[in-house]
């Protein structure tokens, strides 16, 4: 999906009354990079990017909506939510890799949960 089929996924859903949008996991054709979007009616368009890892694991959208939240429960900003969410599933991602049959295993977050702690020092 290209960047105007983002906007217009993400105008329309603020369209229907959403105050913020956050659109995950997109992937341009040709690149190794993934994107994340974020777009409100007090926020500029942004667009996060990282690397692209060359595998996919079970349950990395729950844990990124899971560590969203939990970064804005802790009372970080919408921007630096969106940047420590994708941070925390892409660094899970990487651990679980190491583990043996990590391709049938869901995505192994365990270890890094002392960074959801350090979110409320």
């Amino acid at each position: 999906m290209d960047e105007a089929y983002v906007r217009r996924i993400t105008d329309a859903l603020l369209e229907q009354g959403a105050k913020t949008v956050v659109l995950k996991g997109v992937v341009h054709a040709g690149e190794k990079l993934i994107r994340n979007y974020l777009v409100g009616a007090d926020l500029a368009f942004e667009e996060q990017v990282s690397e692209l890892l060359p595998y996919m694991l079970h349950g990395t959208g729950d844990l990124y909506a899971s560590s969203l939240l939990a970064a804005i429960m802790a009372g970080r900003s919408m921007h630096d939510a969106v940047e420590f969410a994708g941070s925390f599933v892409r660094d899970a991602m990487r651990i679980t890799r190491l583990q043996p049959d990590f391709e049938v295993r869901g995505v192994s977050f365990e270890s890094e949960l002392g960074k959801v702690a350090a979110l409320l020092a």
